[in-house]
């Protein structure tokens, strides 16, 4: 969509991407965790079917989030974003880095992956919003 509008992959197209990559990673081991029996039943051997402590999910899920919270740093480290940015995009990312911690510590998993999973529903549009917001008031 960046290209698309810009006529170009610069920075902040692969700070979308960065996004989009690092947030679908943690969002997945949320599903795959709660969709795992489906998953087993199908015969797909997702890291959910293979893990059944789900130690290994929940911490590529933290991982993830980790990686996340670090690249939405990066236009506010390199002057891209104004300050509705800098102050609003870091507290939700690190909500769901916190989610995805909960996630991790949580025996049983389950109500944690499903927490993790609203939690990842409501962070992209919400960072979303505040980055389009930052654009247009500053």
């Amino acid at each position: 969509g960046w290209t698309a509008a810009t006529g170009g992959f610069g920075f902040l197209g692969w700070f979308l991407f960065g996004v989009l990559f690092t947030w679908q990673m943690t969002h997945f081991m949320a599903i795959s965790w709660n969709c795992r029996e489906d998953y087993r039943r199908g015969g797909f051997r997702t890291l959910s079917v293979i893990d059944p402590e789900g130690a290994r999910v929940s911490r590529r899920a933290a991982l993830f989030a980790i990686l996340l919270v670090l690249v939405t740093l990066a236009p506010a480290a390199t002057g891209h974003t104004g300050p509705l940015y800098l102050l609003c995009a870091p507290l939700v990312s690190l909500w769901f880095l916190l989610e995805s911690l909960g996630f991790h510590r949580a025996r049983p998993k389950d109500r944690a992956a499903r927490r993790l999973f609203f939690a990842s529903i409501v962070h992209l549009p919400v960072f979303l919003l505040i980055l389009v917001a930052d654009r247009f008031f500053f």
